[in-house]
């Protein structure tokens, strides 16, 4: 049986030794343009590479304009990942001179038809979408007439004014829309862009050490702490017995039960000591992490110009940082055992309440019993 230990634990220190010698450089470009004209931004283009290879593409495009007496507010987003655009539109009135929100609607649109929406008020109600989209018929639905016996309150004809508003607003939104690209815009050389590119250079190494914890020693830590709570709720069991007998005898009441809120407070701290603190979502599991980043920011006059001397570029900032991942085995072998406790104390409390009252009241009755018997 020895043997076969010494055996386990000798591959299990080889394949630590094996995973340590195992480096891997992975890189991310995280690339955002906006585009403003006149210091107002009308387009904002994200993509995320990695390697080199696009990961994923978000284009966001803003629109603002007046409709009547109300101010009009959209952003439509549309992603590499999704076949739906989503688009969410705002509507303001002005009150004592200032905005004050009136009501937004949120849509999904596919291949230029609305195929959902849900509108809500600026007092946070929901407004029924019996409304249905615009778009002279092709994306408008038949409309559902009211029950004849029902009449309407002030509240829900309120809240059909917004519904049709917002699809005002969308038909304004949906009719800019078709055809448009900021590219259009150029003519007037009114055009300017700011981008921001980080890349971030991630250079893992697997940690030996940890990789032999997780395989070979957190089973029994965390097997370890789990007998020892389990002890402790049997212990507060034996004590709120001895409470209850005191309480009969002697007149001296005591009662305790473990503080579960406390070690939750310990769980989370240990977790968090033990976190990926710098850039987590790049983080590879049981390593170790060296990261450079670099950030430039550039703002481009004229950017889709191609006559010569009319584009310009400038840097606005660029600079590089560092930053190391490691994680502890001490800080690890800690959290397991707080959390642990935690779950288990939480458990165990549930369980030891109802012992404990029965347990304090069998203590009392012994109690009663030994007085009456003498």
């Amino acid at each position: 049986m020895k043997l076969h230990r010494r055996i386990a634990l000798t591959l299990l220190f080889a394949i630590s030794c094996l995973f340590m010698s195992c480096v891997s450089i992975r890189e991310y470009t995280k690339e955002s343009t906006q585009f403003y004209k006149d210091d107002e931004v009308l387009v904002e283009r994200t993509s995320l590479k990695r390697d080199g290879k696009v990961k994923e593409e978000i284009v966001r495009n803003y629109s603002n304009f007046q409709m009547d007496e109300l101010s009009v507010k959209s952003v439509k987003i549309s992603t590499n990942k999704s076949k739906t655009d989503s688009l969410q539109v705002w509507l303001y009135k002005t009150v004592d001179g200032g905005s004050q929100f009136y009501a937004t609607n949120a849509f999904k649109i596919k291949d230029g038809v609305v195929v959902k929406d849900s509108t809500s008020s600026g007092e946070g109600s929901t407004a029924k979408a019996a409304v249905p989209p615009p778009n002279s018929g092709k994306n408008r639905r038949a409309r559902q007439s009211p029950a004849q016996s029902k009449t309407p309150s002030a509240e829900e004809i309120e809240e059909e004014r917004k519904a049709e508003l917002l699809l005002q607003a969308l038909d304004i939104i949906m009719a800019e829309a078709n055809g448009y690209s900021i590219e259009n815009e150029e003519s007037d050389g009114s055009v300017r862009s700011i981008t921001s590119v980080e890349k971030v250079k991630v250079e893992s190494r697997p940690n030996g050490s940890y990789i032999f914890y997780s395989i070979a020693g957190k089973p029994f830590v965390i097997a370890g702490t789990t007998a020892l709570n389990l002890l402790k709720c049997a212990g507060y069991a034996l004590y709120n017995f001895a409470g209850g007998y005191s309480t009969a005898t002697e007149g001296k009441a005591y009662w305790k039960m473990p503080d579960t809120k406390k070690a939750r407070a310990k769980a989370k701290e240990a977790r968090e000591n033990n976190g990926i603190k710098y850039y987590p979502e790049y983080h590879l599991p049981f390593t170790n992490n060296h990261i450079e980043v670099t950030k430039i920011d550039s703002e481009t006059l004229n950017p889709f110009s191609t006559v010569e001397g009319v584009r310009e570029d400038r840097i606005i900032s660029e600079t590089t940082q560092t930053y190391d991942n490691t994680i502890s085995v001490e800080r690890s072998a800690a959290a397991d055992a707080n959390s642990t406790a935690a779950t288990v104390g939480l458990i165990g409390t549930v369980v030891t309440v109802p012992v404990s009252v029965v347990t304090w009241i069998g203590g009392a009755a012994f109690g009663i019993m030994g007085q009456v018997s003498k």
